[in-house]
Formats: structure tokens, C-alpha cells, sequence
């Protein structure tokens, strides 16, 4: 996906932060579904495990 240097956030502190703060995100697809195509979107739980990875 393209991002424009102004829009862009690489700061893993600043990132974490904001997924802390808005957890609800939204999965977009877009694919066959016969005959058509056609676009389809889901909420999807965000959620940081920590460095260890799963407890």
C-alpha cells in the first residue's frame, strides 16, 4: 500500500500507542464473488503481544 512520507508513522512507540488507544480496526478485501467483484470488510480486534511473543 502506498503511503505518502507525510502520512507515514514508523515510530514503533507511537504506533503501539495508537492500537492501544483504538483497538477496532477494519479489514478491507476485494475479490470474486461470483459473477461479480466486489469489496467486503470486516472489524478485526487489534491486539500487541508482548516482545516474548505469546504467553
Amino acid at each position: 500500500m502506498y503511503r505518502p512520507p507525510v502520512f507515514r508513522e514508523n515510530r514503533p512507540d507511537v504506533l503501539y500507542e495508537a492500537i492501544r488507544a483504538h483497538p477496532l480496526g477494519t479489514l478491507v478485501t476485494y475479490g470474486k464473488s461470483s459473477p461479480v467483484y466486489e469489496l467486503t470488510t470486516r472489524w478485526i480486534w487489534l491486539m500487541r503481544l508482548p516482545q516474548g511473543g505469546a504467553e
